[in-house]
């Protein structure tokens, strides 16, 4: 789930990154062709696309820092106790054999 989630966040990193290039390739079209309005909006488009690229690379940065801390070591069955499996006994103690 985690790694799905991963792996969106870049596909949307990168899809920000061409649009990013996209967008100063039609900057630079515009100031050859010196369209002042057009070039002061499509800077201000340009800003808000940076910030929404940091703040992705912001959460995928943190989703990274916190994998670790996401994973719960026991799940737990609705009476409170831990579940069994081969690790551990009923009790939640490692199993000695």
């Amino acid at each position: 789930m985690l790694l799905l989630l991963l792996l969106l966040l870049l596909l949307l990193l990168l899809l920000l990154l061409l649009l990013l290039l996209l967008l100063l390739l039609l900057l630079l079209l515009l100031l050859l062709l010196r369209q002042l309005l057009l070039l002061l909006l499509l800077l201000l488009l340009l800003l808000l696309l940076l910030l929404l690229l940091l703040l992705l690379l912001l959460l995928l940065l943190l989703l990274l820092l916190l994998r670790p801390l996401l994973r719960l070591p026991l799940r737990r069955t609705t009476n409170g106790r831990p579940t069994t499996d081969r690790w551990t006994t009923s009790d939640g103690r490692p199993r000695d054999d």
